[in-house]
């Protein structure tokens, strides 16, 4: 490149695409970082969710465990006099 016309044309281009993927980066950077920052609230919501849910099924079987016979550490009355009836008198 022999003219300086030229050469401050193509120097002027490559500054302008410099700078132009300069403010892409930056806006990038920028949604990216909003992005990050929605997912990781949605995130936390999904696991208090399921932490939530956790709790009710862990509650729900806690309550149908104990309507169960012979579940609890004390014997049934009934199981207790049905086996009473069944043992010998001497």
């Amino acid at each position: 490149m022999q003219s300086r016309a030229a050469r401050v044309t193509c120097s002027a281009v490559a500054w302008l695409a410099i700078g132009g993927a300069a403010t892409f980066l930056i806006y990038s950077e920028r949604e990216i970082a909003e992005r990050r920052a929605t997912t990781g609230s949605f995130d936390l919501r999904a696991r208090e969710a399921v932490d939530a849910l956790a709790d009710l099924r862990a509650a729900q079987q806690a309550y149908v465990a104990a309507a169960w016979p012979g579940c609890g550490r004390r014997p049934q009355p009934r199981l207790a006099s049905s086996h009473l009836m069944k043992q010998p008198t001497a």
